[in-house]
């Protein structure tokens, strides 16, 4: 059987939300070689002296755990 597990990241990026987007899914991908699904939880824009410069996401990473041999039978 196999476990899901999910985990939050929050990227930014003075380009957009996609590009901050981006960001938080190759922060993710740096240490969770096969994830499986991303979902955007919130976007934000951050604003400072009346301008908005950054944009920032929090996203949702869902990623199966690696068990080994998955063709073993539990004792």
């Amino acid at each position: 059987m196999s476990q899901v597990n999910v985990i939050e990241v929050s990227a930014e990026s003075p380009y957009g939300y996609d590009e901050a987007a981006r960001q938080a899914v190759r922060r993710a991908a740096r240490t969770i070689p096969n994830f499986s699904a991303v979902w955007l939880k919130e976007v934000e824009p951050v604003v400072r002296s009346g301008v908005t410069t950054p944009f920032r996401v929090k996203a949702k990473i869902c990623f199966v755990l690696n068990e080994g041999n998955t063709n073993a039978k539990a004792a």
